[in-house]
């Protein structure tokens, strides 16, 4: 790939999130800890500043104040009455006191009922009319404005937290109003009936067409049911052809829940134009069309996206298992906002016995191994639920940084610790960066159709709940697969969207891998065919553009798009489970392909003597086709003969910048210092770190403050260590 490529590439890169804040913020360089402060009734003031004054001093350096709202002291947001600040005066004047940043959560974004009642509209129409709609706009400022004028020029705010952990978002048009809405956004992007009838339908010639006028378009929709998210039913027409339709009516609602916390955003910015604004997300191992949702794409709408990882609740998918999906969602929270801040804003703070999904124990090992996770990730803000415990009810005595009878435990001793070190490094974590030799595509179109794919019967039960199990998830399982095969072959790799790769930015890859992306628009397989044309390496397998965003098949043959890109493509789909196959004696437990050729060339065969994986030259870069489907089946952690066939065809020609015998090795580099953090998830072992690229004078290890011999490095049992590389 040439130079000139590259650097519009980076420049692309650098150009999607980059503001005014983003500028500033690199200036400043925070490097922040925080915890959570949660009391929702009445406390003394010498109790909190008390608390307040044991964060600080235990090395925290800000703290997220819930239930100070000045609308109803018990977080009652729906209550309407004259604003009172004395209890939200209270605790952020007593933060500064100590020394603390102010993070308040003041649910100022919401309806209320004075607001609608001046601009006059009701809750139900407020909702259906959206955030575009001005009227909205002025009810939802009103609320905002009191809160954001007092505070505007308080020493001790951070940041306006203006989103966190979102709900499913429904998905049904609910009444004349919302369809108005979803005609103009389906206006936006197709020409005319026309035009969104051969869109939707995979019969466009048939003699009664699917849409022969607007009110058509939501009429068709009317009898689909969503109730069950596993999987979307639909009633009264053959659900096949409801693919397209439904898949805008998914992206309608994801576009609009994103738009809302936009709306937040520029009020924000309008008031407060010095203070970012952070918003949030979670469950990112989720399909995100199954929610209503579109992460990715939302993480765009503030100046800093965080995420809460919580090792109860978010690891569904990978049955509870801990540090590589650690690193997976901490990655995913850094790239879906690429040269931004990032937060690793609401991570489990303590030991948890019941509520969730799994438990966890929490000892300072593990303390350091997630916050190592975070900041190798390329966040540069960590914060923890909770300070203190709830005494009661759910999660009573759990995910506390202070133990049952007050004291403060070891694992937020160890936090503290890392935080201090955090502050004497802040300047290299801000200029520290990574190099990916791979981007790993999440493709939300594929999530979409996964949505509405049949649910198979050994599926029904692969998951511990609705939210992981069954064909909606085999996209998001791809993901993870891609992600641990990544990890422990050691590539740097960043997960890459499909609209960030029609903004320019796929060169920055050397490689691109596309696990069961099933569903590519023709613009992105034009962004591809051009990315590899380029000099890109583009990996894909068998599920590759089975289709296109609305669900019909894309061509197949001599000189279709496939073809262009891989020289290759497949023609046939089939199930191992009914014929037995393997690669390099490695059994396939998913589905192959039977792939024709025309100029790529089969550089290795399944068992049978079908074609497995073929490279072709595309100008000046390649196309390999995978025949099988590998990154689902390195979801768990228990086929490492296939990931390491993934991992060589991942790898490829590129050269090793680097060695290390614990496979959990992750470098952000710098100019002149690289930050190394390893993460150890077994017993005490001693390994060597081969540096290929570059040249050290010291190694040093930051917590410790000794010197290490990179041929003989100590790593502890089940915790993690921070490196820090001086180079020649």
């Amino acid at each position: 790939m040439d130079t000139d490529t590259r650097k519009r590439a980076k420049h692309a890169y650098r150009q999607l999130n980059d503001s005014p804040v983003q500028q500033r913020l690199r200036e400043e360089a925070p490097c922040l800890v925080g915890a959570v402060h949660w009391n929702p009734q009445k406390e003394e003031p010498d109790a909190i500043r008390y608390e307040l004054q044991r964060m600080k001093d235990t090395g925290f350096t800000y703290v997220r104040f819930h239930c100070i709202g000045p609308f109803d002291f018990h977080c009652n947001d729906d209550a309407d009455e004259s604003l009172d600040f004395t209890i939200t005066d209270m605790y952020i004047d007593m933060a500064h006191e100590v020394g603390l940043i102010a993070y308040p959560h003041v649910s100022f974004g919401k309806f209320s009922a004075s607001a609608l009642k001046k601009v006059g509209l009701t809750e139900d129409e407020a909702s259906s009319l959206g955030p575009g709609n001005d009227q909205v706009r002025e009810a939802v400022r009103m609320r905002m404005a009191p809160v954001l004028e007092h505070y505007k020029d308080h020493p001790a705010i951070g940041a306006w937290p203006v989103s966190g952990e979102p709900d499913a978002t429904g998905i049904p048009l609910r009444d004349d109003i919302e369809k108005e809405r979803f005609v103009a956004w389906l206006q936006e992007r197709h020409e005319s009936p026309e035009a969104l009838n051969l869109a939707w339908s995979i019969y466009p010639d048939k003699r009664k067409p699917l849409v022969d006028s607007w009110e058509t378009a939501t009429a068709i929709l009317d009898g689909v049911s969503f109730e069950n998210r596993e999987q979307i039913a639909t009633t009264g027409i053959s659900r096949h052809e409801l693919y397209g339709a439904i898949r805008d009516l998914v992206r309608f609602r994801a576009d609009q829940a994103n738009d809302w916390v936009r709306l937040r955003s520029e009020i924000v910015h309008e008031i407060d134009p010095v203070r970012p604004v952070f918003v949030g997300n979670h469950q990112f191992f989720i399909n995100n069309a199954q929610l209503g949702w579109d992460i990715f794409q939302g993480a765009r709408a503030g100046d800093c996206h965080f995420s809460s990882i919580h090792i109860s609740w978010h690891f569904e998918q990978v049955l509870g298992e801990l540090d590589r999906p650690i690193y997976m969602t901490a990655k995913m929270t850094n790239d879906a906002f690429k040269g931004g801040l990032t937060s690793a804003y609401e991570t489990t703070g303590g030991p948890v016995q019941y509520s969730g999904g799994y438990g966890n124990h929490m000892d300072a090992g593990l303390m350091r191994k997630l916050m190592f996770s975070y900041l190798a990730s390329g966040n540069e803000n960590i914060a923890f639920w909770c300070w203190r415990p709830r005494p009661g009810g759910i999660e009573s005595g759990e995910y506390g940084l202070v133990t049952l009878s007050g004291k403060i435990s070891e694992w937020a001793v160890e936090a503290g610790k890392i935080s201090g070190r955090m502050q004497k490094y802040a300047r290299e974590i801000w200029d520290a960066y990574e190099e990916p030799e791979l981007g790993v595509l999440r493709s939300w179109n594929s999530e979409a159709i996964c949505l509405l794919e049949p649910m198979r019967h050994e599926l029904r039960s692969d998951g511990p709940t609705a939210w992981s199990r069954g064909s909606s998830q085999q996209h998001m399982r791809g993901l993870i697969g891609a992600g641990r095969v990544a990890i422990n072959s050691q590539l740097a790799y960043e997960y890459v969207t499909e609209q960030e790769l029609l903004e320019g930015i796929a060169c920055c890859y050397p490689t691109i891998y596309a696990p069961h992306v099933r569903s590519c628009s023709v613009e992105l397989l034009e962004a591809l065919l051009d990315y590899v044309e380029a000099g890109g390496r583009l990996v894909a397998d068998v599920q590759f553009a089975f289709c296109d965003q609305w669900g019909k098949m894309h061509p197949r043959g001599e000189g279709a798009m496939l073809d262009r890109i891989f020289g290759a493509w497949v023609d046939a789909f089939h199930d191992a489970r009914t014929r037995p196959l393997s690669i390099d004696g490695v059994p396939l437990q998913n589905f192959y392909g039977q792939i024709e050729t025309t100029t790529a060339e089969v550089t290795s065969t399944l068992d049978n003597g079908l074609p497995a994986v073929t490279e072709a030259q595309v100008g000046k870069g390649q196309g390999i086709l995978i025949g099988f489907d590998p990154a689902r089946e390195c979801r768990l952690p228990d086929n490492p003969d296939m990931e390491n066939v993934l991992g060589r065809l991942l790898r490829g020609p590129l050269e090793r910048r680097w060695k290390c015998d614990l496979p959990m090795t992750f470098r952000r580099s710098g100019d002149t210092v690289d930050h190394w953090f390893l993460v150890n998830d077994g017993d005490a072992r001693s390994v060597a770190l081969e540096v290929n690229d570059c040249r050290y004078s010291a190694l040093t290890d930051v917590m410790e403050d000794t010197r290490v011999d990179p041929s003989a490095i100590d790593v502890p049992a089940y915790s993690g260590l921070w490196l820090r590389a001086e180079k020649k």
